[in-house]
């Protein structure tokens, strides 16, 4: 398995900048070897535990803050 780190580093720029980020993406899968395609996933899914547990610990504050 390649580095993972520069794989997210490029994932998290292109969720900050393309129009489009879901397009780019999918492009930047396709167009990669198949061990970049599997790193790629790998850092995929970090981003998406991370912005779960973001948006979890977001909702749990708001709703302490309702009571």
């Amino acid at each position: 398995m390649n580095n993972i780190i520069p794989v997210v580093t490029e994932i998290e720029n292109i969720l900050q900048g393309a129009d489009r980020p879901e397009k780019t993406l999918y492009q930047r899968y396709c167009t990669s070897g198949a061990e970049l395609r599997e790193t790629f996933v790998l850092a995929m899914i970090g981003k998406l535990i991370e912005q779960n547990r973001r948006l979890q610990s977001g909702t749990s504050r708001s709703h302490w803050m309702t009571y």
